[in-house]
């Protein structure tokens, strides 16, 4: 990697860590609602009819959303170079659902190129498998499909606002 990829790939993770930031500032560091935190880090990434986000009304707190906000930016990113993002017929669905003890949220990739799962993990594995996990208070799961990446994270009732 290039230095110059490097401080790119670096400037943009801050500015998906900024997108998180203004959720939680125009709420008083209330919490950030879910919608709000997948529509922001999905905004520059592909166009509205690649993307399907639903689901209730869920407020997180504030180091869940800054955990989840960085997953998400990394999931963006990398629909937009590799996967369901990088051509016009892909989509990606990110939908949630909510019971007793936890959120449960799925980031789901369609119509993308065939899905190989990366030789190397770098940073952006451990953002989506250990440090949004360790966020949201619950679990991650990473799946490389063939028809398209997975993600899906369990966030405990404890990290809602």
């Amino acid at each position: 990697m290039t230095l110059e990829a490097y401080r790119d790939g670096l400037s943009q993770r801050i500015l998906g860590l900024l997108r998180s930031q203004d959720i939680l500032v125009g709420r008083e560091g209330n919490g950030a609602g879910l919608k709000n935190l997948v529509t922001s880090q999905l905004m520059t990434f592909g166009n509205a009819e690649q993307q399907r986000i639903d689901g209730p009304e869920v407020i997180l707190k504030s180091n869940a959303a800054q955990s989840i906000g960085l997953a998400l930016h990394e999931l963006a990113t990398n629909a937009a170079k590799y996967g369901a993002l990088s051509v016009p017929a892909g989509t990606v669905e990110v939908t949630w659902n909510r019971n007793d003890d936890h959120v449960h949220l799925t980031w789901r990739e369609r119509g993308g190129p065939p899905v190989v799962e990366p030789a190397r993990k770098g940073f952006g594995s451990s953002v989506l498998r250990v440090i949004a996990a360790q966020g949201v208070g619950g679990e991650t799961r990473l799946e490389y499909l063939p028809t398209g990446v997975v993600w899906s994270a369990r966030i405990s009732n404890d990290m809602l606002a």
